[in-house]
């Protein structure tokens, strides 16, 4: 500002907002507030710096040095770094990445055994003539993702696909095609040592599409050999908006994301009929899924460019059914499961924003029933809950129809 006439700042709270659009201040540089080269400035103000008042829209922090120089208020920044509110950013971002993760949980848990409906070992019945099956599956989550702060997910996903069953020689080999689509609400929380705390919410969803394999060893007793393999790709898209983060002229922080998913799934596990009505299942899996990188502007004006995100999982479990009556089965199962990466990286005028991440292990717990309500086994409906305890906790609930014709 340039003044004409004498300014008095005695005793006066000097703090320094950026506009988002503003090009970054580095260490050294500085900004004339008041300019009274023709008039004069009197007084001093009842500070000498701007400790991380400065700010550039909501993503960097500055510290300024406040003093009068020929007859000029200058700002002179001592130091300039990411604002560590950000990682509210990240977390917004890492809530669409845990959903796409949570479609792979749905297509091996319950769309595999939708289209194979290989329990107990009774394929005789099942498969019947080896026509085509239609399956579907639809899942609610309500789950929390401990990710250095954390993210609170609720979630419908649902899935639909067209799968064939052949014989070959004492093989089984099933071949399956689906669509998937997952939409959510969520919600963040972050807090930091020396700064105030930010709440944050929006939407995400994905929708795409891929193939599933399984392949059934049976020495025609009552053991059984399997592999399973599927491959999915989509497009996911999220929402944030943030009430607490929030620039120098009241602008709340908000971003639209959209990005590419992709992700394979492998898996081999160890079938064993216990008695005539209760088998056992011995699985390990391994699961990668992969979001694309995607740059943004926020809502405040700055550019931050979020890179690609990874998660690699392995998980291995045990599951025991056991056949109530012809129409009736029931199951229950344990799983452990370790992510070994799921780091939401992100950047914004060259500074690395604080990473939050997905990785750690869980525990999983499930109980489920499975109904045929003819013998003939061609239609099925299965009904499941999981729990998850650890790095993800909270409940999640399946419900899986197959029809055969």
């Amino acid at each position: 500002m340039t003044v004409t006439t004498a300014v008095d700042v005695n005793g006066s709270q000097v703090n320094v907002g950026i506009d988002g659009l503003s090009s970054p201040l580095r260490e050294g540089d500085t900004v004339n507030l008041i300019d009274a080269d023709n008039a004069s400035i009197t007084g001093t103000p009842a500070n000498t710096t701007s400790d991380g008042s400065g700010m550039l829209g909501v993503t960097l922090r500055y510290e300024f040095d406040i003093l009068i120089d020929n007859q000029i208020l200058i700002a002179t920044v001592t130091k300039a770094g990411v604002n560590e509110q950000t990682k509210s950013l990240s977390e917004g971002r890492l809530a669409g990445v845990a959903l796409v993760i949570e479609g792979a949980d749905i297509l091996v848990e319950s769309g595999i055994r939708s289209a194979t409906d290989a329990s107990m070992g009774k394929r005789s019945d099942i498969f019947g003539k080896f026509g085509m099956d239609v399956f579907s599956s639809v899942s609610f989550g309500d789950l929390k993702y401990k990710t250095g702060s954390h993210i609170n997910l609720r979630s419908v996903s649902f899935m639909i696909g067209l799968a064939k069953t052949a014989q070959i020689q004492s093989k089984l080999l099933t071949l399956g095609v689906f669509f998937e689509y997952g939409k959510g609400s969520y919600d963040t929380f972050n807090s930091f040592a020396l700064l105030d705390p930010v709440r944050a919410d929006g939407d995400t969803d994905y929708r795409g599409g891929g193939v599933l394999v399984r392949l059934d060893f049976s020495d025609n007793g009552d053991r059984n050999l399997y592999g399973e393999f599927s491959i999915r790709m989509g497009r996911t898209s999220n929402s944030y908006t943030s009430h607490d983060l929030q620039d120098s002229s009241g602008r709340r922080a908000a971003f639209d994301s959209s990005s590419m998913y992709y992700g394979f799934h492998l898996g081999a596990g160890y079938l064993r009929d216990i008695t005539e009505t209760t088998s056992v299942d011995i699985y390990g899996r391994y699961f990668w899924t992969k979001v694309d990188d995607d740059a943004v502007t926020l809502s405040t004006g700055e550019r931050v460019d979020f890179g690609h995100v990874n998660s690699s999982r392995i998980r291995l479990g045990m599951k025991i059914s056991h056949e109530i009556n012809s129409h009736l089965a029931a199951y229950a199962g344990a799983a452990f499961e370790h992510e070994f990466e799921g780091e939401a990286g992100a950047m914004t005028n060259g500074f690395y924003i604080p990473q939050p991440k997905l990785k750690g292990s869980m525990a999983i717990g499930e109980l489920g029933l499975s109904l045929r309500p003819a013998l003939d086994g061609r239609f099925s409906i299965d009904l499941g809950v999981q729990g998850h305890i650890g790095k993800r906790q909270g409940v999640a609930g399946s419900l899986n129809f197959k029809f055969s014709f």
